[in-house]
């Protein structure tokens, strides 16, 4: 879930956004990790690239793929 910067344990920066019409893709770089935070567009807040933003991730909503 994608939140404030200040209320949240990890914080990244927005890299891309992606709409996919029923879902909006939006990618996080936080350290050397990129994050992809996938929202349906009434739940997801207006983002652009570089924007600074907060990640509450709960361990029973993540997909984690081998790269």
């Amino acid at each position: 879930m994608l939140v404030g910067p200040a209320s949240a344990p990890i914080r990244g920066k927005v890299s891309f956004v992606r709409d996919l019409g029923a879902s909006i893709e939006t990618y996080v770089v936080c350290d050397k990790h990129e994050i992809v935070v996938v929202s349906s567009p009434r739940d997801r807040p207006e983002l652009h690239e570089g924007a600074e933003v907060g990640l509450l991730i709960e361990p029973e909503d993540c997909v984690v793929l081998k790269g």
